[in-house]
């Protein structure tokens, strides 16, 4: 119950635009988990990207709004953060705006641990979603 008002405090510092971005990410973030069991990935990487042009005109602080919204509610949805929903929520949020994005997935062999996976969102070379070490320590497929 602690956990809920918590939650609840650091919803009521953001304006009402912020908590109904967040609301909508949070939906997406479902959706794209949910769909990830239903359909192939192929096909949610295709859909997720339509309608994204390189003629976007959506300002940066907007692009990285809905970045921040995806990563925060998709931090409090996933107890063990899974990087492919919240990818996906990125990518789908800013095509449907027109923003092009790209949905990058790598691996990595730690020396001490199994094979590791890893997605994340590019804008313009610029890392979104993901952490931006992500290019740097996976190796893109």
């Amino acid at each position: 119950m602690g956990r809920f008002f918590s939650l609840f405090r650091r919803l009521r510092r953001h304006s009402w635009t912020e908590r109904a971005l967040l609301g909508l990410a949070a939906v997406v973030c479902l959706c794209m988990w949910g769909a990830l069991r239903i359909l192939s990935l192929r096909r949610l990487v295709r859909w997720t990207g339509r309608r994204a042009s390189r003629t976007a005109t959506v300002d940066r602080p907007r692009i990285e709004r809905i970045a921040w919204a995806v990563r925060a509610a998709g931090n409090h949805l996933f107890p063990a953060r899974p990087c492919l929903p919240q990818a996906l929520a990125a990518r789908f949020l800013l095509a449907r705006l027109g923003v092009p994005t790209d949905l990058r997935i790598g691996v990595r062999r730690p020396e001490t641990e199994n094979l590791r996976a890893h997605a994340w969102v590019e804008y313009e070379g610029e890392v979104l979603i993901g952490g931006t070490e992500s290019p740097v320590e996976f190796h893109s497929l």
